[in-house]
Parts: structure tokens; sequence; C-alpha cells
């Protein structure tokens, strides 16, 4: 026994310390979530409503521009090296983002900055496929299924009904939206509530945290220090429960949230290894945006998630796996670029063990390449290929959360 440790100590002593930044780089996928925008619900201060106007949950012009700063850092590092070709050769890049309009939007300034503007002085933007948000699993996770909350209902000790579908239309829907993660959070924000954010009116917590870093907006001093810590803490362990991931682990939500997108990335880096270096028409960069759930339990599922440091996924925060071939095979370099102003930061999953191989048995169990089953009705029992009609935030509900937290003092 003693000899296979040692044997296996080393072998990971080397994967740990013989890289070199000239291996092969063979692939970059990257998974973003959008940039900067208004909260989803709520205003924290009198003029936020005109910064942000077009609206809670759309872009502001801030975040365009951070979008834009985001693929300046990512020309720096794959485009100025050489990697990718700055003419902008649609064949070596994919660009797949969420059809919601404020991912859609941060994934076109991302990638105008990518590449050399024409001779007549005009960005090169890359194409940029979508599907409708009911039918894309890989980037739109249904929130609303009832079925994979059992955990979140013991743990928090939620009331649940088997009755929903007795009640009437209105009530039962509300309920489909309410029973179990936004139970959970009224919970959360009852018995978890950061010592600092006490002064903040609970349906602001989002809205402080979404406004802190434009640089028009002055929250009052007495909620930044909730804005930079204890709020970002909340929505974290809050978007823990959401995917299933981290403390709040449950396999059938990190699965309907993340596993089809792990999945993507697997068969993407195994299809690259198959190319051969005259015939290869796959993509040398991918690039997936998104929101900030699917970020955060792909970090957990490979192992990142530590990054974070406890703290909600920044705006424009992306996930980089990086497939290199160095002296051992192939290898996945993983690293976290946590919002406009990070730099690239290494996860050390090279300490432990980063060999595609290693990779893969890490996260297979996570892994599916069809969609999760997702519950919409108490009455069904049979998998249903119907999935809900919108990403369904929680962050909308905060009005009513807060007078249910309220109310239940």
């Amino acid at each position: 026994m003693l000899p296979l440790l040692f044997l296996s100590l080393s072998l990971g002593s080397i994967i740990a310390f013989d890289r070199s930044p000239d291996d092969q780089l063979l692939l970059v996928q990257v998974v973003i979530r959008h940039a900067d925008r208004a909260s989803m619900h709520g205003f924290a201060t009198n003029i936020s409503e005109e910064i942000f106007f077009r609206g809670n949950g759309e872009l502001s012009d801030d975040g365009i521009e951070n979008a834009f700063k985001q693929g300046l850092d990512y020309r720096e590092r794959y485009v100025k090296t050489g990697f990718i070709d700055e003419r902008m050769i649609t064949n070596q890049i994919s660009i797949r983002s969420s059809s919601v309009p404020r991912v859609l939007m941060s994934a076109a300034s991302f990638t105008s900055a990518l590449f050399n503007k024409t001779d007549g002085g005009m960005g090169r933007i890359p194409p940029i496929f979508t599907k409708d948000s009911e039918e894309d699993p890989l980037l739109v996770p249904p929130l609303d299924c009832l079925n994979g909350w059992e955990d979140v209902v013991k743990k928090y000790n939620l009331p649940f009904s088997k009755n929903a579908g007795k009640k009437s239309a209105k009530s039962a829907s509300t309920m489909r939206k309410s029973r179990k993660h936004a139970q959970a959070l009224v919970v959360l924000m009852k018995t978890e509530m950061p010592e600092e954010c006490k002064v903040v009116p609970p349906e602001l917590l989002e809205a402080i945290v979404a406004e802190l870093p434009n640089p028009h907006i002055n929250l009052p001093p007495e909620w930044i220090p909730c804005a930079e810590n204890g709020a970002k803490k909340l929505l974290f362990k809050y978007m823990e429960l959401l995917a299933g991931a981290g403390e709040e682990f449950n396999l059938q939500r990190l699965q309907r949230t993340a596993g089809l997108l792990t999945a993507t990335l697997l068969d993407n880096m195994a299809a690259m290894l198959n190319c051969t270096s005259s015939e290869c028409d796959e993509p040398k960069l991918r690039v997936y945006y998104t929101h900030d759930i699917n970020v955060l339990a792909s970090a957990f599922i490979f192992d990142a998630i530590h990054l974070y440091q406890n703290k909600t996924p920044a705006f424009s925060s992306s996930l980089v796996f990086e497939l290199r071939n160095g002296k051992f095979g192939p290898y996945v370099n993983i690293l976290l670029k946590n919002g406009v102003s990070a730099p690239f930061v290494e996860s050390d999953r090279c300490q432990k063990n980063c060999t595609l191989d290693a990779v893969v048995e890490l996260t297979k169990s996570y892994s599916i390449r069809e969609p999760a089953w997702c519950q919409l009705s108490e009455d069904e029992v049979e998998p249903s290929t119907k999935r809900s009609p919108v990403l369904q935030s929680f962050l909308s509900l905060l009005s009513t959360l807060s007078l249910l937290y309220f109310y239940h003092l």
C-alpha cells in the first residue's frame, strides 16, 4: 500500500510541477456570466432608475463597456498570442449564448473586443448562436421544477403540500414558484441574515450588490459593508441551494443546472483530441454565455468553487478550461477570471491531478447528455418534455419575500 501511495504522490507532483507554459494549447472553453445589469427587482437609490434606464434585469451601459473590457483581456491572452487569428476566422470560434437579452448583449460586446477592426474601423463580431429560453436547458436551466427539493424541505423545515393542484390556478402557480427555493430564502433571511445587512431592507439586498460596482451610484454608507460582503455571501449560499452545489449538494438539481454543459465541455475536448493536425474543423475557442447559477454549478463540478471565497459570482465572471498537451499527455488547466477587473487565477486542480482522464473521472457522475427530468405539476409522475417557459429568478420575488419575512418574524 505504501509504495502505491508514494507512487501516486510522485505522479501528482510531476503533474503539478512539470507543466510548462510552452505546452501545446489545443482548445479554450469559456463559461461566462453576463455583464453588469440592473437588479431584477427594485432600485437602491433615487437615481438608480435613471442610470439603469433599460429597466430591471437589463444590461446597463457600464455592463456593455465592461463586457468589452473583459473581451480585451481575452484578446491579450488568446488572440495577440497567436492562438486565434486576429482577423476572426469563423471556423476557429464558436459563441453560444442564452437568449435572455442581457446575456446576448454581453456576448456581442465581449466578442467585438476580441478581433482586429476592419479597414473601415468596424468591429468584427462573430456569429452568436442561441435558442429560445424554454428550449435551452444547456444555458437556461429550469428552476421551478418540483422534484429534487426534498432535502431542502427537510433541512429548512419547510411546509410541503401534496395538494397544491387542488388550489386555484393562481395560488398553485405561486406555490410552484415559491414553495421550495423561495421559502428556503425566507428561512435564510430570517436565520442567517448577516449583521451588517440588517440595516438594509430585505427586498434591496440584490439591488445593492448589483448597483455597488456602478460608478454613477453612491449607496448609503451604512449599506456598503453589506453590499461588499454580507449580501454577496447570502446570495452565494442561495445560489448553491438553487444549483445543488457545495454545502447544498443535490445531484438532481446539479445535473439539471450544469449536467448538459459539463458533458458538452468534455465532448468538445474529446473531439479536439480526435482531430488530426492537418484536418481539423473543430473550433479552438468556444464561449458559453450564461447566468450566475450555471457558472457557480460548473465551478463546483470542476473543483473550482473555492475560488469564489463564498461570494456570489461577479458580473462577467468566467471559468476557463484550457485543454493542453504536455509531457504526460493532455490535461485541463482551469482558471477563474471573476469579473472585468480580476486577473486570471488558476485553480489548484493541477496540484492534485488535472490530466484529462482525471478531469473526466472527477465530473462523470454529474455529466448528462439528455435534459434532466423537470416535474412541473404535483400529479406528474413520468418524465416530461415540457420545460419552464422562463428562467425564474428568485430575485424578482424579493419584494413578496420581504413581506413574508417581516410577516413571519
